[in-house]
């Protein structure tokens, strides 16, 4: 979605960082997966958060984005800051791709 809202290719963080820096100047909160290199996030006006993706022996990614999106909604919603929040939906979303579908 990234790519389409702002027209920069996101291949690896270095490209998701200049596509959340584009987009963060329309939104309050943005992030910019990049896959298996991981995710930026930037909170308008302050600096970009990158985190590269945890190895994982992947399963699945069915869920993936819910879980992420999820963990990162749910600490914002607590006051929790945007770097932990960011830090602990990377972790989560970790854990969901790599646990054995049921």
């Amino acid at each position: 979605e990234a790519e389409q809202m702002c027209g920069v290719a996101v291949v690896d963080l270095p490209s998701a960082e200049v596509a959340a820096r584009a987009l963060s100047q329309r939104f309050g909160y943005v992030v910019v997966t990049a896959g298996s290199a991981g995710v930026v996030g930037i909170a308008q006006g302050a600096e970009p958060v990158r985190r590269a993706a945890l190895p994982v022996k992947l399963v699945s990614t069915h869920g993936a984005g819910d879980a992420f999106v999820g963990t990162l909604v749910a600490g914002l919603a607590r006051g929790d800051d945007f770097s932990s929040c960011l830090t602990v939906a990377n972790e989560v979303a970790a854990r969901h791709v790599s646990a054995p579908v049921a």
